[in-house]
């Protein structure tokens, strides 16, 4: 573990320098060999080690989630908002520490990191809002005299949850809250990369009343524990990620009869129109394309400005991103950190080697720092729309400036993709912007704003290859984790 590691990764979630699963109730270390050395993206040295379980380590984790669902379950909804509130608390309480952990791992610049873990407090405060919400319906029956029909909730069971390392507190707490909350138990495998911040939140809910074995951390590689972990007890499968991995965990859960929710990936487009507040495109589009160092499923990667103004556009956010310093993420003068592995940062490279090749005009910004794993912001003008670097999900600080004459042809390359999650118009015109929120093929649309952004009480996900037809967030995510039942009372 590296000293700075060291003094800041410290819980019941480390022992002698690695770090631990959680499983029914305790720290153990994994039974699947030797740990593995996690590297800070910003230096590419070793940061701490890992544990690495064995399919019989997912095999424990499933049975000691069953076990424990029950008595969970039974639990009252206060009690459960209760024990949120109070994690909320320590969340809040811990922000910078917490957040100083995620930039370490993950790489993303420490005022980012402290908003993701205030976001996630904020998360388990909406969900310790939404879980006093109805229960079903009361429905009229044939016999109304001497008879009730009426509908309620219950969970699923025992849920299984993957997460991504890119919003390493945010999207793996978030799905941990909505399953615990509603009355699961949960077996949590976060991505390879970023493995510590969880184990904290874990440990905070631990330390908030969460009871034994309700939910559960495995750490290790995802093809060694993926199909231990598509398997009874478990009832239920939720992953981010990308299209790919999504693809077969989807039919993994198909063929073992587990309800299944997907969020997958994103080429997120914005359409700039003539009437726009330019200082408010530049501003958000900059911050849409390299926040996070690009490494969003919602970052900004295509933006197509009307011809009057796509000169004006084109010179201003260059100026943007030259100004842009890269550095470590714990450095308080850096705006774009480092990709969060060595592999991330050799494919950002090859998507920009392969728009060179095909002819694309580039424009890359900013020194790179020595060491790590950084990729310098790049701006790709006016590519071929229709090209397959521009086509497919490049995860990075990386944006397409694209020209077209007029609304119609906007939203017509704004929609010539086979993602569909989030998509933003830039305009002060009422109805252009109504159109826009009609016509684009998205499953959350911004008005003025980056394309990048979801409020806790809001639904998250998207359209056509980016989701599987459900949402995460809000009442709606909260559903997801819950089945409907049908009651008749004879009286």
């Amino acid at each position: 573990m590296s000293a700075t590691a060291q003094e800041l990764v410290t819980g019941p979630f480390v022992r002698d320098g690695v770090l631990l699963n959680y499983i029914g109730g305790s720290w153990t270390a994994g039974s699947g060999g030797d740990p593995s050395d996690n590297l800070d993206p910003a230096t590419g040295q070793p940061l701490i080690r890992v544990s690495q379980s064995s399919p019989e380590d997912a095999t424990a984790a499933l049975a000691a989630a069953a076990a424990a669902q029950p008595a969970w379950a039974a639990t009252s909804v206060y009690q459960r908002a209760e024990i949120f509130r109070r994690a909320a608390g320590i969340l809040r309480e811990r922000a910078q520490e917490l957040a100083m952990t995620l930039t370490l791992e993950e790489g993303k610049p420490l005022p980012e990191a402290v908003g993701e873990v205030v976001r996630t407090a904020e998360t388990l405060e909406v969900y310790a809002g939404l879980i006093f919400g109805p229960l079903g319906e009361l429905l009229p029956g044939h016999k109304p005299a001497s008879q009730w029909t009426f509908t309620t909730t219950v969970p699923l069971g025992v849920v299984v949850a993957i997460s991504p390392w890119n919003f390493p507190m945010l999207l793996p707490g978030s799905k941990v809250a909505a399953a615990l909350i509603t009355g699961n138990a949960v077996v949590l495998k976060p991505a390879d990369p970023a493995p510590m911040t969880m184990a904290a939140f874990v440990a905070i809910l631990e330390e908030a009343g969460v009871h034994p074995g309700a939910v559960n951390l495995v750490l290790g590689r995802g093809s060694v524990l993926g199909p231990a972990l598509m398997q009874a007890p478990a009832n239920a499968v939720t992953f981010t990620g990308s299209n790919a991995v999504g693809k077969r965990i989807a039919a993994q859960a198909v063929e073992a009869g587990m309800k299944y929710q997907m969020e997958l990936g994103g080429n997120n487009p914005v359409l700039v129109l003539e009437d726009a507040d330019l200082d408010l495109v530049i501003q958000e589009l900059t911050l849409g394309a390299i926040g996070s160092t690009g490494q969003k499923c919602t970052a900004t990667r295509r933006v197509f400005v009307v011809d009057a103004i796509f000169d004006e556009v084109s010179r201003r956010l260059q100026d943007a991103f030259a100004s842009k310093r890269l550095g470590p993420g714990v450095d308080p003068e850096t705006h774009v950190g480092p990709l969060v592995t060595e592999q991330a940062r050799d494919e950002f490279e090859e998507s920009v080697a392969d728009a060179v090749a095909h002819g694309a005009e580039v424009r890359r910004f900013g020194e790179v720092p020595a060491g790590g794993f950084y990729g310098a912001p790049t701006i790709l003008l006016e590519p071929d729309p229709t090209a397959d670097y521009v086509r497919r999900e490049t995860f990075g600080p990386m944006v397409s400036l694209i020209r077209v004459s007029d609304y119609t042809e906007g939203i017509q390359r704004c929609n010539d993709t086979e993602y569909g999650l989030s998509a933003s118009i830039f305009s002060r015109n009422t109805a252009s912007a109504i159109a826009f929120a009609a016509d684009i093929q998205a499953g959350m649309v911004h008005i003025n704003s980056q394309t990048t952004g979801a409020e806790p009480n809001m639904p998250f996900g998207g359209m056509k290859a980016s989701s599987s037809w459900s949402r995460e967030m809000g009442q709606h995510g909260l559903d997801w984790y819950t089945q409907l039942k049908a009651v008749y009372v004879e009286g």
